[in-house]
């Protein structure tokens, strides 16, 4: 199968012809190991991304799936750039074949907060606990917004590099990951806490140390070897405590912050 042509094809139907013609929409497929593809999908409009998500669950597109990375520029309704799971995951299809699933990420320059929803306008609301139920075999997930509990609530799941932005939400993220023992296989975990600091007490959404020191004991995470936080509200002293924490021992654990970065 030509899946470039195929999905060109399918995705250009459903817009206007000037709007595909002008380059707001590019999709490159690469070709992989094994008959499996790569799939990049650029949107300068992120609300344009419900078009590809249909295509890409189609049942005989989705098993051959290895990767999807999507990106789109810093453009929104509202503050906010949404990129919607409901429209990924409507089918129900599994993409048996799927390791690799990115989303765009916020930074320090973004006009835009950029999150995941689940046919909700800010919610996640369990929609990445799903897209892990529809992929059995992702080993890496990039997301701009928390998940839900539902995330955790599986036997034992193949992932093993994840970074997590907070979002609009942490919803007890850390705490979750402490207490579960279904990532037995992560081993990066890259981690942004609340960093919507134009709110007013924004602090108390932020993730607390107690959370993080559960993590920083968990035993759930044995093959973890790379742990960064960023955006945190710790004190020095509360991250030297996490620095001298069982699980420091076993992962390198780092702090950092979107201003540092820049």
């Amino acid at each position: 199968m030509d899946l470039q042509k195929v999905l060109t094809e399918k995705i250009a139907t459903s817009f206007d012809e000037d709007v595909f013609q002008e380059e707001s929409v590019k999709l490159k497929v690469v070709e992989g190991l094994h008959g499996l593809y790569d799939v990049y999908y650029y949107t300068f409009w992120a609300h344009d991304e419900l078009k590809v998500m249909e295509v890409l669950q189609e049942a005989e597109i989705a098993p051959l799936l290895s990767s999807v990375r999507f990106l789109a520029e810093d453009e929104g309704v509202n503050g906010t750039q949404a990129w919607d799971l409901g429209d990924l995951l409507s089918k129900k299809q599994v993409f048996e074949n799927m390791k690799y699933l990115e989303f765009p990420l916020n930074n320090n320059k973004n006009h835009n907060r950029i999150i995941v929803t689940n046919k909700d306008d800010y919610g996640e609301r369990g929609g990445l606990g799903q897209t892990l139920d529809r992929m059995p075999q992702l080993e890496v997930l990039i997301a701009p917004s928390a998940p839900s509990e539902n995330f955790f609530q599986r036997e034992v799941h193949p992932l093993r590099d994840l970074t997590i932005q907070t979002g609009f939400a942490h919803q007890d993220f850390i705490q979750h990951l402490a207490n579960s023992s279904c990532f037995e296989r992560l081993e990066k975990l890259d981690f942004t806490d609340y960093s919507e600091e134009y709110m007013d007490n924004y602090i108390q959404y932020c993730v607390s140390f107690e959370h993080f020191e559960a993590l920083m004991h968990t035993k759930g995470l044995p093959l973890l070897k790379e742990i960064l936080l960023r955006n945190t509200q710790l004190t020095d002293s509360q991250q030297q405590a996490l620095l001298q924490s069982p699980l420091a021992k076993q992962a390198k654990l780092s702090f950092t912050t979107w201003a540092n970065e820049e």
